[in-house]
């Protein structure tokens, strides 16, 4: 009976030994696609006009917007998932010309990566059937058919120049700030993408 508590101390020590080797294990994952990501972020910037790090914590605050079937959503509440927030209108022909290459990233990256893609246009109210003839005529309902109705988003949010995108993490975080249109279907930003769920 005495080398009960002895046994049950080996296999605790042995136990946190494997933990402690886990961790380290996934430290030294975390900090190789950091350093991967930095890298890779260069390259990402050379795509478009402007491309701001937000390297201070800034979160989204709840902004609520119309959706695709006339319902008020909340960006925060986009069901725990990374978001790609594209700000657009109908008059801008480059926020125009990308929607189509948003809505193939958004069909390459499947549900289970953690991705949604939400494009918002600031079209003033009386251009809402505009907003919906665009979304329809160029195929992107599915991302593209929101819209700042209240102005919630731009009450919040300085948008200067169009297009704009937020790429916002799990937590509701702002990662990056990106303005100017790209093909953003592309294998580079794939992969951008993924190692920013890797790493955030």
């Amino acid at each position: 009976m005495a080398d009960v508590p002895k046994r049950y101390f080996q296999r605790f020590f042995v136990l946190a030994g494997f933990i402690f080797i886990a961790l380290l294990l996934m430290g030294a994952f975390w900090m190789h696609n950091s350093s991967k990501l930095d890298a890779v972020e260069s390259n990402i910037a050379s795509k478009f006009k402007n491309f701001e790090i937000y390297e201070n914590e800034k979160y989204l605050p709840s902004i609520k917007i119309l959706g695709p079937k006339g319902d008020f959503v909340n960006i925060q509440k986009a069901g725990g998932r990374y978001i790609i927030l594209n700000i657009w209108a109908t008059w801008c022909s480059p926020c125009v010309k990308e929607l189509p290459s948003l809505q193939r990233l958004s069909d390459i990256l499947p549900y289970e990566s953690g991705w949604k893609v939400m494009a918002v246009s600031v079209d003033t109210k009386k251009n809402l059937p505009k907003v919906a003839k665009f979304a329809a005529h160029y195929k992107v309902d599915d991302i593209a058919n929101y819209h700042d109705y209240n102005l919630e988003l731009q009450n919040n949010i300085d948008v200067d120049r169009l297009p704009m995108t937020l790429i916002i993490g799990k937590s509701g975080r702002i990662l990056y700030e990106i303005h100017g249109a790209a093909i953003w279907h592309d294998r580079d930003m794939v992969d951008f993408l993924e190692l920013v769920r890797k790493v955030h």
